[in-house]
């Protein structure tokens, strides 16, 4: 529920409504078709990100260079 707040432990009241008297929120607001997109979209860019750094780091260490940081001591 939006706004509710409380701790572990604490007791919640159940309302039940079969008559319909209680106002329901209002759930036009939510479009489950476009957050779906985004999932996939937001998926699909950190699959790719993660194979593009998994080559770059491949290609690196067949060419025997170091990574930047390592070449300090801290």
């Amino acid at each position: 529920m939006p706004g509710a707040t409380g701790k572990v432990g604490d007791r919640i009241e159940i309302l039940r409504d079969p008559e319909g008297i209680a106002p329901l929120w209002d759930r036009s607001g939510v479009d489950s078709a476009e957050k779906m997109d985004w999932l996939i979209r937001g998926t699909t860019t950190w699959t790719a990100v993660a194979l593009l750094a998994r080559y770059r780091g491949h290609v690196r260490r067949k060419k025997d260079k170091q990574p930047l940081l390592d070449r300090f001591d801290f």
